[in-house]
């Protein structure tokens, strides 16, 4: 017997890993898909729920119908609206001088592998709460109320002439 074949033949036992080599690194990055899929689907839903339980006092105390549903009923079940895994929204109606209210909830996808790579090294999503109300004004008295930033103000000045006027 010779020295090669003795080098040879304990390496034979590792070929069947070494042929297997691509499909285990396929099947390890689906595992870490699916658990980023479900760890960030529940953190996104967690932190939607947060923020209603934070809020959900307010909304009470100032408007008559929560959720998409006519009646309000706590019980009856969630008051967000789900979107998709990132994306919640909340709804209140029933105050005087505001037809309704509409929360969007963005959030960063979480539960997206690419999404949370791109972040980490490119570029930052953050998580966003856009609030919308459509104001019913009984005598309609003309008035415009703006929110921007400082730097902004400037330009939507020029761009919009009811602002400056006001």
């Amino acid at each position: 017997m010779n020295e090669t074949d003795k080098v040879v033949e304990p390496l034979s036992k590792y070929k069947i890993l070494l042929s297997l080599h691509y499909e285990i690194i396929m099947m390890s990055i689906l595992i870490v898909f699916f658990i980023t899929c479900f760890i960030g689907k529940s953190s996104n839903l967690s932190i939607a729920n947060t923020w209603l339980k934070n809020n959900q006092k307010f909304f009470e105390d100032n408007y008559a119908h929560l959720g998409g549903e006519r009646e309000y009923n706590p019980k009856k079940g969630n008051l967000l609206i789900k979107d998709n895994y990132s994306t919640f929204k909340f709804f209140a109606s029933g105050r005087i001088f505001l037809n309704w209210m509409l929360v969007n909830i963005d959030l960063k996808k979480r539960q997206d592998l690419l999404s949370i790579l791109t972040s980490i090294f490119l570029f930052g999503e953050k998580d966003k709460v856009i609030y919308e109300a459509n104001l019913s004004l009984v005598n309609e008295v003309p008035a415009v109320f703006m929110i921007c930033k400082k730097k902004d103000a400037k330009t939507h000045k020029k761009n919009y002439d009811e602002v400056d006027l006001f």
